[in-house]
This record gives C-alpha cells, structure tokens and sequence, in this order.
C-alpha cells in the first residue's frame, strides 16, 4: 500500500523561532525528500541546541523553550527553489555564488550560514513554508510513526524521516488545514 507521508525534519531553535514569528519563510536544506507519496507535509522537531537558542531575543525565550526537543509546528511545502553553488566561486563573504535562485533574505541565512548548511553540495533547496501552524502545545518524537518499518519513532533524525500520516490530529482543524 502507498500510503502519504511526511517528513519529520530536525531544526535548530533560532530557526524555529525565526519560522513560528513569519521571519523565515524559505527553509534551506540540502537534501530533500523524494518519494512519489510525500504529501509535501513537514513537521519541524527543534533540537536543544543552547547557543542557537540563545540567539532567540531574551523576552521570547520564555514563549520558546516548550519547544526545546519536541515537534513544535508543521507547514505544507508547494513550491521548492533550488540554489546552485558555483564552486569555482566559493566565498563567505556574499552571494556570487547562487546562480538562479537570489536570496529574497526569506532564507534568514548569511552566506556563511547557507555554505555550511548546504555542506560540501552544490544545489541545495529552499522548501517555500506555506500553511504553518505552530503547536500551542508541542509534541514528542515519540508520537510519530516511522513510515518506514510503521513503528513509533525511536529517535529524533539527524535530518530527516518520513512519518505516516493520520497519527496526529489537531483540535478543531481539518486535514485540509494541515
């Protein structure tokens, strides 16, 4: 059976904060999901990285730390930007190298920031958020199912995991809400 599914990404909190504000609306990765039946759903699991939440404002960290190693939102994906590295041209110091896709800024990513994310590939994505909604109240790994072996989660992914569908349902919305 080919059930839909979607993917459970891993973020660091300062993203995560810079996404549930409206900040960030573009979300860089470097691998992207695949499979015919990924519904361009994604969670967001943010991790308890301590120096990037640090970089939260200090009057919102009060708001954000529920976050901290849970599932805290999930967008819908419809539109995916490629950016392309031109290796002959690798600078930190601004954007020649992003051949078609420019930076809006709605990446909130410096050039440095977007060369380590990207790591040693030369295209890279930027999944366009639409659709988000932010949890009041977060949720753990643990409510997944990996849709790989149909068992709950086990571990937070280092990047990403598809999960099935239907495991999570939200008070008062519908699934074309989410």
């Amino acid at each position: 059976m080919n059930e839909k599914k979607s993917v459970l990404y891993s973020i660091k909190p300062y993203y995560f904060y810079l996404i549930a504000e409206g900040i960030k609306t573009i979300e860089v990765r470097g691998r992207i999901p695949l499979s015919m039946n990924w519904d361009r759903g994604i969670w967001l699991h943010v991790t308890r990285d301590k120096k990037s939440f640090e970089r939260i404002p200090e009057e919102r960290r009060w708001f954000y730390e529920k976050y901290l190693g849970k599932v805290g939102a999930h967008f819908k994906c419809n539109t995916i930007l490629t950016y392309r590295l031109n290796p002959d041209d690798w600078t930190y110091d601004d954007y020649p190298y992003l051949l078609n896709e420019p930076s809006t800024g709605k990446d909130c990513l410096s050039p440095s920031e977007l060369i380590a994310t990207l790591r040693d590939r030369e295209i890279g994505y930027g999944l366009v958020i639409s659709n988000l909604f932010v949890l009041d109240k977060p949720l753990e790994y643990k409510d997944f199912t990996n849709a790989g072996d149909n068992k709950p989660l086990k571990a937070v992914p280092q990047s990403y995991v598809y999960v099935l569908n239907g495991i999570v349902q939200f008070e008062g919305s519908t699934e074309e809400d989410v």
